[in-house]
């Protein structure tokens, strides 16, 4: 907010996140000089840079808000990720085992080492990962005006992508899809909180549920039914 880049060019953080993540979750991304361990020391020495320029800057109120990207805000981010991807995923019809759970939690903890996080942040199992998440939103303040302006940009960053073909219209419907996906795990409150149409109704996550769930069902039987150490487990 402070630099301006998500009003004047919402689609870059969004597409920076997306890709860093993608990058650490590919095959052999987090092996040293890896694409997403690089990614992930970037990061790292850009919030160094922001934590270094941004507390100087007059308008940020280090008395009430702390350092700029301090340990709180990095350790609630890399919780996020392992936690969305662990409930969020249940929510939308994919089963998860306690062996992908582990692995996730894994993941969050290394990614969360390499972003500078300190250990005593880095929990190691899903339930603990999920108190200390929300112990972390507890210290986060309320909404107010920034949040409005952050909701609203990231609302119409779909609107701003380039498509192949019937851009428009694509635009618009995957704007009402993520709106509806907030809907869904936000409420109304939540969604008014930024700003969002609290007359949204979270219609793609209740038709993408049960999709999800027929999907991958299927697709452990068929493998139970090719691999043997499968069914053994």
């Amino acid at each position: 907010l402070i630099t301006g880049t998500l009003q004047k060019v919402p689609t870059r953080p969004v597409a920076e996140t997306s890709t860093r993540w993608r990058d650490c979750t590919t095959d052999g991304g987090l092996a040293r000089f890896g694409v997403g361990f690089k990614a992930t020391v970037r990061v790292r020495f850009i919030h160094a840079l922001v934590r270094s320029a941004v507390q100087k800057l007059p308008e940020w109120n280090t008395r009430d808000w702390g350092l700029p990207v301090n340990q709180t805000d990095m350790a609630a981010t890399a919780l996020a990720f392992p936690m969305i991807m662990l409930v969020a995923g249940r929510l939308l019809g994919v089963p998860v085992s306690s062996r992908e759970v582990e692995t996730a939690m894994h993941l969050g903890r290394y990614v969360g080492h390499l972003m500078g996080v300190q250990p005593r942040w880095l929990p190691w199992d899903e339930q603990e990962g999920l108190t200390l998440l929300y112990r972390l939103s507890l210290s986060i303040t309320n909404a107010d005006a920034t949040s409005v302006q952050l909701g609203q940009a990231l609302m119409d960053e779909p609107l701003t992508r380039h498509y192949a073909f019937l851009g428009g219209l694509r635009g618009r419907l995957e704007r009402q899809r993520h709106l509806s996906v907030s809907r869904f795990f936000l409420g109304k409150q939540g969604m008014k909180n930024l700003g969002l149409p609290t007359s949204t109704l979270p219609w793609y996550p209740l038709l993408r549920a049960p999709l999800n769930l027929g999907r991958h069902l299927a697709a452990r039987l068929v493998r139970c039914v090719g691999d043997p150490r499968e069914r053994m487990r």
